[in-house]
């Protein structure tokens, strides 16, 4: 006869392993640490997050200097003050923008409509949340996973629990938010790039050019430039570039062909290599 924990349902299982993992990580982190972050001022409960990012928060509190994250912003102000919050909405219009797809609370915190004549890579960064979160809505995936989205009219499904837990805490509007500014996040790795973003910290280093970045996936986007490929598009047949996300970027605008949601298999088909 198997036993109780064998009978348990597998959601139940893995969830179980999941709080048990959350439990260790936590533990894993030295009272001295979250004792010195909190003599900074910075949440306790954003303490794994600040731990694993080895950072030294004191030499970064020592500068008393939070910049903002929109691209191209140079804006700053002291740490201690809610000024960063009023510039976001200011200048970036940051606000609350719900999501229009049925059985989705989503809120976004900003709204950047895509300019057609503004070049792909600069908007790469800014339209990554109303518009970026719809594409949740119509992505649809070439496999069929065990773990199935319970909202009517999903059709995403994940090959992990974790990952179906974080995309319906989007659904739910279910989010964390940054400790300085409006944004707010799932993933606690998201939140480390962030945070990098407003410090102006750097600690992702190409090992060919030296170039630094803030987050990795930057880096790799960069690091194609060294393989010595070159992307020509065979729409146009004039455009080139040396990267695979810069290519991608600019399949965009060949919505007629590609529509909206660009695959790179797609994509490939219209890109030449050389």
């Amino acid at each position: 006869m198997p036993c109780k924990e064998a009978r348990k349902p597998l959601a139940e299982k893995t969830n179980q392993g999941l709080r048990k993992e959350t439990e260790k990580q936590k533990n894993d982190i030295p009272k001295d640490f979250i004792q010195k972050i909190k003599n900074l001022g910075m949440k306790v409960e954003d303490a794994e997050i600040l731990f694993k990012s080895k950072i030294d928060w004191t030499a970064v509190y020592s500068e008393n200097k939070i910049y903002c994250v929109e691209v191209g912003c140079n804006y700053f102000t002291t740490i201690d003050n809610a000024d960063l919050e009023n510039h976001m909405v200011n200048e970036h219009k940051y606000g609350d923008y719900p999501c229009s797809y049925e059985h989705c609370d989503y809120v976004a915190i900003s709204k950047v409509k895509i300019n057609p004549n503004t070049i792909f890579n600069e908007l790469e960064n800014l339209q990554k949340i109303l518009n970026r979160h719809k594409l949740m809505h119509t992505n649809k995936s070439e496999h069929n996973f065990w773990y199935k989205c319970s909202k009517p009219n999903c059709q995403t499904t994940f090959g992990r629990l974790g990952s179906l837990s974080n995309h319906l805490r989007i659904h739910n509007n279910e989010l964390d938010k940054c400790q300085y500014c409006q944004y707010r996040y799932v993933e606690a790795p998201h939140y480390r790039d962030h945070l990098n973003k407003h410090f102006r910290i750097k600690d992702h280093k190409c090992d060919v050019c030296g170039l630094t970045f803030t987050n990795k996936k930057s880096l790799v986007q960069h690091s194609s430039i060294h393989e010595g490929i070159i992307y020509c598009c065979l729409i146009c047949k004039t455009y080139e570039i040396g990267s695979k996300g810069g290519i991608k970027n600019h399949m965009r605008k060949h919505t007629d062909l590609l529509g909206e949601n660009i695959k790179w298999d797609a994509a490939m088909e219209y890109v030449k290599l050389k």
